[in-house]
């Protein structure tokens, strides 16, 4: 049997910046970076395809992207992983406000299979608080099929 977790927030940050929140987890241990170099991310022009791509860019090619998507107000997909760590988050959002992390790269686990959602509270969610975000909503997901 298979699990799938997601962690959804809604939030108010002094930016509106969707890149100023990414920056946040960038700073608190995640990177974009994974497999040598390689960033994980929903092209510009996408058109909710979720047509990811792999690619070895500069970090600031990806920052461009991200603003750039979300001037165009398109989805904006990026993998991020923790440390030197295998684990890793998808993020998914279209807007200022409200972000999906999807917990689907190396997902940490407790005993049977169950996410280990305080080991995501401590590298997600601390750190964006700790940074002035205020959380108006989190929601927790794990589903077992």
């Amino acid at each position: 049997m298979g699990r799938e977790a997601y962690l959804t927030i809604n939030y108010k940050f002094s930016s509106d910046r969707i890149l100023d929140i990414i920056k946040i987890l960038v700073k608190s241990g995640w990177s974009y970076y994974h497999n040598n170099g390689y960033v994980e991310y929903l092209p510009i022009g996408d058109n909710d395809d979720y047509d990811w791509q792999s690619e070895q860019i500069s970090l600031d090619e990806i920052e461009k992207i991200i603003i750039n998507k979300q001037e165009r107000k398109e989805m904006i997909g990026i993998n991020l992983y923790y440390h030197s760590n295998k684990c890793g988050i998808s993020i998914l959002t279209e807007s200022e406000g409200q972000f999906l992390f999807d917990l689907d790269i190396d997902r940490k686990t407790l005993n049977k299979g169950v996410t280990d959602i305080a080991w995501y509270y401590n590298t997600i969610i601390i750190p964006l608080i700790n940074s002035g975000c205020i959380l108006d909503h989190i929601r927790f997901e794990e589903y077992i099929g």
